[in-house]
């Protein structure tokens, strides 16, 4: 991979720290997780790993449809990225949805605390490339539960950014002829 670490052992860490933080209820989250997803779609098989060199990898996966409950992770290192750089790739990936959605979680700028401080590598940048519908729903279910009471203004506005890109792009795919199944009138 050219990473400077052994993907097997980069995957290992990865595992160790969803289970281990990502996954555990935590006080910077009202005693909730992080994210209560993470384990069971791990665990399932749903997750992909990419360990790469380069970003090319999130573009070909944003080529093809969102295939249902599959999650991407895509590890990058960060030693030619600055955090601006992640910063505007997400944003450019993130206008042009194509029924996906990316976060990610740059280093240099990460948190002290919580889930973020027990981030395993300093030099390998997370982006999480999830399918833009599913992850949309997600969100309406854990605003149900209070999972969100204690977030910011500008966490809630990123979720009603996600929320009017997904109906954007459900716009466009309703007047795309090509958007149908093969058969379908």
């Amino acid at each position: 991979m050219g990473t400077g670490q052994d993907t097997s052992e980069v995957i290992d860490q990865l595992i160790e720290w969803v289970n281990n933080f990502v996954s555990e209820p935590s006080d910077d989250h009202l005693n909730h997780t992080p994210c209560p997803f993470a384990l069971t779609a791990l665990k399932m098989g749903n997750v992909v790993i990419h360990h790469t060199d380069s970003l090319e990898s999130i573009y070909y996966i944003k080529m093809g449809d969102p295939e249902p409950g599959v999650h991407h992770l895509v590890l990058v290192p960060t030693n030619d990225m600055t955090a601006e750089d992640f910063a505007e790739f997400i944003h450019e990936q993130n206008e042009a949805t194509f029924g996906w959605w990316v976060s990610a979680m740059h280093p240099d700028v990460r948190p002290n605390k919580g889930v973020w401080k027990a981030y395993p590598w300093d030099d390998i940048g997370l982006f999480l490339v999830q399918c833009l519908d599913e992850l949309c729903e997600a969100s309406a279910s854990l605003a149900t539960s209070g999972y969100y009471e204690s977030v910011t203004d500008d966490y809630l506005d990123h979720i009603a950014l996600r929320e009017a890109k997904r109906n954007a792009w459900n716009e466009i795919e309703s007047r795309c002829p090509f958007a149908h199944e093969e058969g379908e009138a």
